[in-house]
């Protein structure tokens, strides 16, 4: 094997997964974003710098999932997508 060969393919592997994890890392920011904004009080989260040290707040969430009027329209929603992908499978897999 020639080793200016080896290297090249090297290089190439590098710099393929350099591209593939930079673009998951830009793809993937936005929702490690808002579930950090989901963590923080209400002043905090609009604070302009924003902070990136915080200490998480889970309350928004018990009060979210609190609401019965909320639970009962997610147990909905879940229900109703849970049908429509059955209903779509019996149709396309035959």
């Amino acid at each position: 094997m020639n080793i200016s060969n080896d290297t090249s393919k090297r290089v190439k592997t590098v710099a393929r997964h350099v591209i593939l994890i930079s673009y998951a890392v830009i793809s993937l920011f936005p929702i490690y974003w808002i579930f950090t904004i989901s963590l923080r009080t209400g002043n905090n989260a609009i604070s302009i710098p924003p902070e990136f040290i915080f200490v998480p707040d889970f309350g928004n969430y018990v009060t979210l999932l609190s609401d019965d009027t909320f639970v009962e329209t997610l147990f909905n929603s879940v229900l109703s997508v849970t049908s429509s992908v059955l209903l779509v499978l019996a149709i396309g897999v035959p």
